[in-house]
């Protein structure tokens, strides 16, 4: 089955590490501007803090639109990387997550910042609510009325939606199908009406 994750509104988790605080702030988001405006709420949240240290992946994880990280002072590689990849490992996208350190007084090293942060995400993404994105597409079609019994048969199989149904001299539909269903469907649309579909874009 394609598509990824992404998380159904905001969740916020914690724990301590060496006395040091960690406290995770995970979104879903669907724009850089989103996540950007969810990081600046959270900063001034918690403007005390040593470290607000980000994440985020705007579309599918695999090939996002847009992907950023940042340590936020944290040493090079021990915060938004590890993040990132928790984030990508669990296949999220459309996804923005804050983890904010209090410094409790004992370093930790970059294997425990790494593990920390790294935590502070898996936490996040256990407490959330995730569910299944899976790009769609629309089309539009119309065919002779003979063959509407078929090409409905058609869209109960692939799991298409009939948005829309107009009826003229032919029948018009507007459909909504997985994007990677597509080719199938357009090919089997053609199959049913014997290549008299005409497809409308």
């Amino acid at each position: 089955m394609g598509g990824y994750f992404v998380p159904k509104g905001e969740i916020a988790t914690e724990f301590f590490e060496k006395k040091s605080r960690f406290i995770t702030h995970l979104a879903g988001v669907t724009s850089r501007q989103e996540a950007v405006a969810f990081i600046t709420q959270i900063n001034q949240k918690h403007v005390s803090a040593n470290h607000n240290c980000v994440a985020f992946i705007i579309g599918d994880p695999k090939t996002p639109t847009d992907i950023h990280c940042s340590d936020d002072g944290e040493p090079s590689g021990t915060a938004g990387k590890p993040m990132l990849n928790i984030l990508g490992h669990n296949n999220i996208g459309d996804v923005v997550v804050v983890v904010t350190r209090y410094f409790g007084g004992i370093k930790l090293g970059t294997g425990g910042l790494v593990r920390a942060y790294s935590n502070g995400v898996k936490e996040g993404v256990a407490a959330a609510e995730l569910i299944r994105f899976v790009e769609e597409i629309e089309l539009e079609f119309s065919f002779s009325y003979q063959f509407e019994g078929g090409v409905r048969r058609l869209m109960a199989e692939v799991g298409g939606t009939i948005v829309n149904t107009q009826y003229s001299e032919s029948v018009t539909f507007m459909v909504s199908v997985v994007a990677t269903l597509e080719a199938k469907v357009i090919a089997e649309l053609n199959e049913i009406t014997a290549g008299r579909v005409l497809f409308i874009r």
